[in-house]
């Protein structure tokens, strides 16, 4: 079986997509590991969760790809943390990268959103992530509580729905501001 040239070409555009999104993840987490460590209440929970971000971006720019690389970004950025061992980390890899696009169909389903992030408006942004804040909160605390008796699933809950909030609200401000600072394309297709 050959693959074309536009194949290889489709399939190395999707593999620097996995990468960079794995990329952005695992750099803007340690990031927020240093900037916010006294927010952070355990290696997976804080206060304040920019990563939770990056979730919601990738899949709204890179669909699958997206959370191929948010899969791969979190294992990497599990793996030194993990403890309880691969099957784990595997498991909460798949919630990082599931949980956004979940809460995406639903925003697409129930609030008519899309996925231009130059047009979004203050609202979409709450309903955003207060969707993906939910549903990435919902699935990591209810498998971090069936995996260890320890967590309390309500205590676990409320830390990263306001971390993810938080951290998502800030970074969807941010890109949607500085896209909007862009300048516009020239409607003028006049020669001289």
């Amino acid at each position: 079986m050959r693959i074309s040239a536009h194949g290889l070409r489709l399939v190395a555009q999707a593999c620097s997509e996995i990468v960079a999104v794995a990329v952005l993840w695992t750099l803007l987490y340690k990031l927020n590991s240093w900037f916010f460590a006294s927010f952070a209440v355990s290696s997976y929970v804080s206060w304040i969760f920019l990563p939770a971000a990056v979730r919601v971006l990738a899949v709204m720019v890179a669909d699958w790809r997206g959370i191929c690389g948010l899969f791969a970004g979190a294992i990497v950025t599990s793996l030194p943390t993990a403890e309880v061992g691969l099957q784990y980390v595997v498991f909460v890899a798949l919630l990082s990268g599931l949980s956004p696009y979940i809460a995406l169909l639903a925003g697409r389903k129930y609030f008519k959103l899309n996925n231009l992030l130059d047009s979004i408006t203050p609202k979409q942004v709450i309903i955003i992530s207060a969707l993906s804040a939910l549903c990435s909160a919902l699935l990591h605390s209810s498998f971090y509580a069936l995996a260890d008796e320890s967590v309390k699933f309500l205590h676990t809950f409320l830390q990263m729905f306001v971390g993810d909030l938080l951290g998502t609200a800030m970074v969807l401000t941010g890109a949607s501001a500085a896209l909007k600072l862009k300048p516009k394309p020239s409607l003028n297709t006049t020669k001289d």
